[in-house]
């Protein structure tokens, strides 16, 4: 397998979207806590796995269109760079992999995480090309991730135990 080839289907460049997971670390102002600042870059970290993973398994289905594009032939899948079976392998590999961390991490986590993969497969066959759903879904994808974030380092609960203590 061409790991390099993997790594560009990842679509690393796209990983700065992830960085949302660290608004509740930001705005609960526990930057500086060490213990929750390593939980939210290991939820950043699963984060751009499972959404390489997504761009990976949007690149099989979309690979004949993209092979007909100018700027998307240039993908490692569409170029024939990277062998489709190699890159459902890696992608079925990732997939493991993220979901396994986010179970480790907290099992919320790993139910919003799921469900924002979920949101990428189906964003992918089909809600993409539906006007306002498509933008909705990404803007979905933003709230999931600082729902994580939140999670990832127990914020969440915080407020809803503080919120349901107070008169």
């Amino acid at each position: 397998m061409k790991i390099l080839e993997v790594v560009r289907s990842l679509r690393v460049q796209q990983w700065i979207k992830n960085l949302f997971v660290f608004a509740p670390l930001i705005f609960s102002q526990n930057v500086f806590n060490l213990p929750l600042f390593v939980k939210t870059m290991f939820a950043f970290i699963l984060f751009c796995i499972l959404s390489g993973a997504a761009y990976i398994l949007n690149d099989i289905q979309d690979l004949e269109e993209d092979k007909l594009h100018p700027v998307k032939s240039r993908r490692p899948l569409a170029s024939g760079r990277l062998n489709k079976n190699h890159a459902l392998f890696a992608c079925i590999l990732l997939v493991l992999l993220g979901l396994a961390g986010a179970y480790f991490l907290h099992i919320y986590f790993f139910v919003v995480l799921l469900v924002y993969f979920i949101l990428q497969i189906a964003y992918s066959n089909w809600l993409k090309h539906v006007v306002i759903i498509d933008v909705f879904l990404i803007a979905t994808g933003y709230f999931l991730r600082v729902i994580a974030g939140g999670l990832a380092i127990g914020f969440l609960a915080y407020v809803v135990t503080k919120a349901a203590l107070e008169p």
